[in-house]
């Protein structure tokens, strides 16, 4: 009985998104760069008018390292929260974050194009969904002392070199900037259904 009391009440949506991510990264890896090509976010499927790829970028990763740093980030943010916000209203941040990313990175390669750089990498990964869950959770006010030991660092360490240096190119910051906008934007129209604090 308590078992399944825990069972139906875990976090569903958090667990869903974990587990759709791990498979369709194992799934994928063996032929990473076409799936990477037809599914991710880059300047030729924004030309081609495949708009899908605004919702299924979110679900590639590049290597286990990225699947591994992204999946620990959504478990720890949305396991906690995943029950005070409710399942729908946290699909929907998710999703709506990762949107928001790729609107983000679409204007991001336009921009860019339209100054004369032709921008050929593809975005992918779940971080700009996961980025949104978190600004989400800051903006509701819960939680900020843990991410100021443990997050910052962590984000500041992998994007710093985005603004320094080539590997700046491996971070789609625009694609977070995009994640942290639209969480935050959330946490005034889709309330808890009981306190964060």
């Amino acid at each position: 009985m308590h078992v399944w009391e825990a069972i139906r009440k875990a976090p569903g949506a958090t667990l869903l998104f974990i587990i759709s991510n791990v498979i369709v990264f194992f799934y994928t890896i063996p032929n990473l760069h076409d799936a990477a090509s037809v599914y991710g976010i880059s300047l030729n499927s924004i030309e081609k008018g495949y708009f899908f790829v605004f919702f299924t970028y979110m679900f590639l990763h590049a290597s286990i390292v990225h699947l591994l740093i992204n999946m620990f980030f959504l478990g720890d943010a949305g396991l906690p929260y995943e029950k005070r916000i409710g399942a729908e209203k946290f699909i929907a941040i998710y999703l709506l974050s990762g949107l928001s990313g790729a609107i983000f990175t679409t204007g991001y390669l336009l921009a860019e194009k339209a100054f004369g750089y032709i921008d050929l990498k593809t975005t992918i990964g779940a971080s700009g969904a996961i980025f949104g869950v978190i600004s989400y959770i800051l903006a509701r006010r819960d939680g900020m002392e843990r991410f100021l030991k443990i997050y910052v660092p962590v984000i500041a360490a992998l994007h710093i070199p985005a603004f320094l240096g080539d590997m700046g190119g491996t971070i789609a910051w625009h694609n977070h900037l995009g994640g942290i906008t639209a969480g935050a934007f959330l946490s005034r129209v889709l309330r808890p259904r009981r306190s964060l604090d």
